[in-house]
């Protein structure tokens, strides 16, 4: 199915400009990179160019759709006077085979810049794409070459408004673009070894020879193809130790400031409490309204106090070190029953005793981030936390009677507020963790667990 029969209208309805998206990539908030994802599927990738290159391109739209948030993945290749659509996978899927005009398409505007282009509403310019079911809504189109020169595109649509491409898309796709440049070279060589062999008219030489470039580009790409997976496996973790490190340094200033709001501020309104307290006493025979003005100023003071506390608790609870885990957590549950309504019960090893030094700011952070996520956005009034040791294991389980996890959270996008479930398996994983989520629309159940390793019981 072609979306450009022979009389299709090619008159631009609107100007390049008009339709373009570009800038949006860089001013949304991009997901973090998945690398353990990426690096999965550019083995896949791999493995089915050395094992069935004739099929590797559908292999790559596969790869686009799962990586990105699209519902259509393809790729056009430049032959003659069009877009040659060479594999589509996804929605769009029964348009394999058909294609755009080579000198009015979004593929040609994209050669023409030579560079990726994001865009949106494309049937406004290009009014063949009204006939498109289902309509686009964004696509991000990067162009791949052979030799330098640039020979087509691969793609990814998006059919609903929901789904929104970042600059961590973009990456992916150029990153997927070399693949595409290698893949399709090796199906020109098979196409040209094929009709060799067909025509009966070369050399036995000549065959081997043709071969022997076949099966040296597929070595050379399975090279790249390592390499490119050996600098994301580095990426991926150099991106964990900043991160863990970059957590670390907040921890280090969350227990400055908490220490600092205690000491200092807390002293300051200590001794400002006195201070009203003497002044009501002396008004209270002469001046009964400013009495009563000093009294509301001494509540409104003790106020102020209990808000300091909560905050310098909940930036780092001063006595997790002296009193352990379990006792920590059931303070930071009563003070957020008392802040929200939310109905906690806690079911701990009565024997949990200490873990060794982090691992139990890490759990007691993992457990903050739960709570505060089922509060703000699970819809449910109560939740169940569990702590408890098994087979080695510290193990930690919030479970809520909510609305569930989106799907983008359970891949792994980033929460917009507070570390989110990212920022908590780095956490986990630092000390060797690890961190699992179940979610149904009743409800979610996370579960953290870390080595034991050293520890120190209770008592000892």
């Amino acid at each position: 199915m072609s979306l450009t029969p022979p009389n299709a209208d090619q008159t631009p309805n609107a100007s390049l400009e008009s339709v373009l998206l570009t800038e949006k990539l860089y001013k949304r908030p991009s997901r973090p990179p998945d690398y353990r994802k990426e690096t999965s599927a550019l083995a896949r990738l791999s493995k089915a160019l050395a094992e069935s290159p004739q099929t590797v391109l559908g292999a790559l739209t596969d790869v686009i759709l799962e990586l990105l948030p699209s519902e259509s993945a393809g790729i056009s290749i430049l032959a003659g006077d069009r877009f040659h659509w060479a594999a589509i996978s996804g929605q769009w899927k029964s348009y394999v085979g058909g294609g755009t005009p080579s000198n009015f398409s979004p593929c040609a505007d994209v050669l023409s810049l030579n560079r990726p282009l994001l865009f949106g509403r494309v049937e406004q310019r290009y009014p063949y794409y009204k006939d498109a079911n289902p309509p686009v809504e964004e696509a991000l189109l990067v162009p791949f070459f052979i030799e330098g020169k640039a020979v087509g595109t691969i793609w990814a649509a998006a059919h609903s408004e929901s789904r929104k491409f970042d600059a961590e898309d973009e990456r992916l796709m150029k990153s997927l673009s070399a693949f595409a440049s290698l893949a399709y070279q090796t199906v020109l060589s098979i196409e040209k070894l094929q009709k060799q062999v067909s025509s009966g008219r070369d050399s036995e030489n000549e065959l081997r020879e043709l071969n022997s470039a076949l099966q040296n580009t597929i070595e050379s790409g399975s090279r790249q193809l390592e390499a490119k997976n050996e600098e994301i496996l580095k990426q991926a973790t150099e991106l964990r130790e900043l991160t863990v490190n970059l957590m670390e340094t907040q921890d280090l200033e969350r227990r400055r400031i908490a220490r600092e709001l205690h000491d200092s501020v807390g002293q300051m309104l200590a001794l400002l409490t006195m201070n009203l307290s003497s002044m009501q006493k002396t008004a209270e025979g002469t001046a009964p309204d400013m009495s009563a003005k000093l009294r509301e100023s001494q509540k409104l003071l003790a106020d102020i106090s209990d808000e300091i506390r909560t905050t310098s608790y909940l930036l780092h609870p001063p006595l997790l070190e002296e009193i352990g885990l379990v006792t920590a957590i059931e303070i930071y549950m009563e003070g957020l029953r008392e802040r929200s309504g939310l109905k906690i019960d806690l079911d701990a090893q009565r024997d949990f005793g200490r873990l060794a030094d982090g691992k139990e700011l890490a759990l007691f952070r993992v457990m903050q981030e739960c709570l505060t996520n089922v509060h703000r956005h699970s819809g449910s009034d109560t939740a169940k936390v569990r702590l408890q040791r098994h087979d080695g294991q510290a193990i930690l389980e919030v479970e809520d009677r909510g609305k569930g996890i989106s799907l983008q959270a359970l891949d792994g996008a980033k929460s917009r507020g507070g570390v989110g479930l990212q920022g908590m398996r780095e956490r986990l994983r630092h000390f060797g963790g690890e961190l699992l989520v179940e979610s149904v629309p009743s409800g979610t159940r996370i579960r953290a667990s870390l080595p034991l390793g050293e520890t120190s019981p209770e008592g000892q």
